[in-house]
């Protein structure tokens, strides 16, 4: 696997991850005043685990293309089973993926999930009249 391969590409080579995160980006460009071009980029993270004698490989990948590849601590084994002692900060960094933190630490006892918005609204005040 390498930059630039498609995600179908990596399918091949790879098979697939062992978990994957995703979120989407929002770029906004101005092109004229008053006339602004928004682009939307969905950002994954692939995580492969090839074993405890090798390291993670987390693959990210924009618009289902490869844009970069890092490696992570060794992986668990693949039994399924919370990888080694009680989950603290000696074993978890700031930082750590998703994929690392479940290839240290197993499943988690409870999930939840939230959505944010950031919304930079430029329209400006018209005189005499109150938002």
């Amino acid at each position: 696997m390498s930059s630039g391969d498609a995600a179908v590409d990596l399918l091949i080579k790879c098979g697939q991850p062992d978990w994957k995160e995703s979120h989407r980006e929002e770029f906004t460009d101005r092109l004229a005043p008053g006339l602004k071009q928004r682009t939307y980029v969905t950002v994954e993270e692939w995580t492969y685990n090839f074993g405890p004698q090798q390291l993670l490989r987390i693959v990210t990948l924009r618009n289902s293309v490869v844009t970069g590849i890092r490696t992570g601590q060794y992986g668990p084994l693949r039994t399924g089973e919370p990888a080694g002692p009680a989950c603290d900060d000696r074993i978890i960094s700031t930082g750590d993926t998703k994929g690392e933190v479940l290839a240290k630490c197993g499943e988690p006892f409870y999930r939840t999930s939230h959505d944010e918005e950031l919304r930079n609204n430029s329209r400006r005040p018209v005189p005499g009249r109150s938002w």
